[in-house]
């Protein structure tokens, strides 16, 4: 009767360590979808110079999901780049 009652623990104990497993095993998937965290990731340069001024560029722009054309303000600050989109092209 002791016996039987050790193999049941046991086995008790292994399925918690397996639902455990699986749950951590849910918890490191990624996400289906991936989401743009910066400018570069989200817009790519299509080459075009559409203007320029004493302080500041505007380039054209894509956007990597949709293919958009867009217009990008592009101006250097004290040696670091300032990016904004101004307009849908």
């Amino acid at each position: 009767m002791a016996l039987k009652e050790a193999e049941d623990g046991q086995q008790q104990q292994q399925q918690q360590q397996q639902q455990q497993q699986r749950r951590n095993r849910k918890k490191r998937r990624k996400p289906l979808f991936l989401v743009a965290t910066t400018f570069s990731e989200k817009y790519r340069p299509t080459g075009e110079q559409l203007g320029e001024g004493a302080a500041a560029k505007v380039a054209g722009y894509a956007d990597r999901a949709t293919g958009k054309e867009v217009a990008v303000k592009v101006s250097v600050f004290s040696n670091r780049i300032h990016m904004w989109r101004i307009a849908a092209c």
